[in-house]
């Protein structure tokens, strides 16, 4: 998935970038490599901060594993 991603990443299509860039943080995220998904979100937030304006889809898939990210890192573990 992340050769995928990496295929996108252009100037022309960095919305694109992000999107999928965020995809793979929700996977990484379901695979419980926190630390991973915190890095792919970080990066994802640096470039959604450079543009002027962005698709609502996109935006709304960033803050959407945003939010699963820190519901993980909250939630205590049970078992």
């Amino acid at each position: 998935m992340t050769t995928l991603t990496d295929k996108v990443d252009k100037p022309s299509s960095q919305d694109a970038y992000v999107y999928a860039r965020t995809a793979v943080a929700s996977v990484r995220l379901q695979k419980g490599d926190t630390d991973g998904a915190k890095k792919d979100l970080a990066r994802s937030e640096a470039i959604l901060e450079t543009f002027d304006s962005v698709e609502t889809s996109v935006h709304a898939a960033f803050y959407q594993v945003n939010s699963d990210y820190y519901q993980v890192r909250t939630t205590p573990f049970v078992q």
